[in-house]
């Protein structure tokens, strides 16, 4: 028998989920902008296996047991980015891990974050 993960929900929460950000969040986003942004990042499973294997073995080696991580918005510099200018989206997001899986966990500033995941543009939603 597998054991259970904390927080998992059916795929039609998620949607309902999703759809009440694109309602609210995602239209102030669009309106402050002029134009929509995306709201999608995809990373492969395997490479988020790896990267939370490569956090969970760095943890150990600092003495952590139940390192978590924190997941954040951000957004792209075209100035450092030159690529960028042609695209409409410059979001993305980082996953830094934390020193606990709390809320309230401080960041792990020895142990390096993942970024450079896919954007969806079009945005293609749930």
């Amino acid at each position: 028998m597998k054991e259970e993960i904390p927080g998992l929900i059916e795929y039609t929460e998620a949607k309902a989920l999703h759809a009440k950000w694109l309602d609210t969040r995602g239209e102030i986003i669009a309106n402050a902008l002029g134009h929509e942004e995306s709201y999608e990042i995809n990373f492969s499973a395997n490479d988020l296996l790896k990267y939370l294997e490569y956090v969970i073995e760095s943890s150990k080696e600092q003495g952590i047991d139940e390192p978590g991580i924190r997941i954040l918005f951000g957004t792209y510099d075209e100035d450092k980015n030159p690529s960028l200018e042609k695209l409409r989206t410059k979001a993305t997001v980082v996953l830094v891990p934390t020193v606990e899986s709390s809320a309230d966990s401080s960041c792990n500033k020895t142990i390096n974050a993942l970024n450079r995941a896919h954007t969806g543009w079009p945005p293609i939603g749930l």
